[in-house]
């Protein structure tokens, strides 16, 4: 997962680990916000984390 809000740098740093050929489908958000609601919705993601 990557939260960066400046897009120059999201799209710098997607190219660098697109590069590094990674198994992990890489997740992008311009904001914590946006990830926290993603990983409250999202089924796929399974990580330990509470939202209480």
């Amino acid at each position: 997962m990557l939260i960066e809000d400046d897009l120059v740098d999201r799209m710098t740093c997607q190219r660098l680990l697109r590069r590094l050929d990674l198994t992990h489908e890489l997740l992008c958000f311009a904001d914590a916000e946006a990830a926290l609601r993603s990983m409250e919705t999202d089924e796929r993601f399974e990580a330990d984390v509470n939202f209480s």
